[in-house]
């Protein structure tokens, strides 16, 4: 059963119904902070047809609870995100696909990681994909560089293909590109 407390301002009028549902213990026997809701009241409303509302109100999100349809409306982007990457890593998922959501993870953690999930709308996500998008958004080069420019080098030496291929021990037609 759900725990309806109601809350008043200063005046006394009623303002609100705080719920609390009863999560249970966790594996360490410790007991789970409880789901909570805040149910509004309007002022046109009276304190009885309030009080009728918020035991409705507070009998659904209990049902919600129970059937694990509510969710922590506190919890960030960030914290939602590590939670499914450490479930894709208990999952087996490969090490190398959890790396890169990881490095990628980076990148949109400072656009809208502390946002709380419940507040995040498409406007943040559209905002996200334009910043992304823009000339330079990449963390450094996606592209291998050699340290030393190898065309000047085989100039210098006055090497061929031919002669560099004999050398290797190659096939010269191995040496020349498609």
């Amino acid at each position: 059963m759900a725990n309806i407390q109601e809350r008043r301002d200063k005046s006394g009028r009623l303002i609100s119904y705080s719920i609390r549902v009863h999560r249970g213990r966790g594996a360490d026997g410790k007991q789970l902070k409880p789901y909570t809701a805040t149910f509004e009241v309007k002022p046109t409303w009276t304190e009885k047809s309030a009080r009728k509302k918020a035991e409705a109100f507070a009998a659904t999100f209990e049902k919600e609870c129970r059937e694990g349809v509510a969710s922590d409306s506190r919890q960030t982007f960030q914290t939602y995100c590590e939670y499914v990457l450490e479930l894709k890593e208990a999952r087996r998922t490969k090490h190398s696909t959890v790396v890169r959501y990881r490095q990628l993870a980076e990148r949109i953690y400072p656009a809208i990681g502390h946002i709380k999930l419940k507040d995040l709308r498409a406007d943040h996500l559209n905002s996200l994909y334009t910043a992304l998008g823009k000339e330079g958004a990449g963390k450094g080069t996606s592209k291998a560089v050699a340290k030393l420019d190898l065309a000047a080098l085989v100039k210098e030496k006055g090497l061929t293909r031919a002669k560099i291929a004999q050398e290797g021990g190659y096939l010269s037609a191995a040496c020349t590109p498609p």
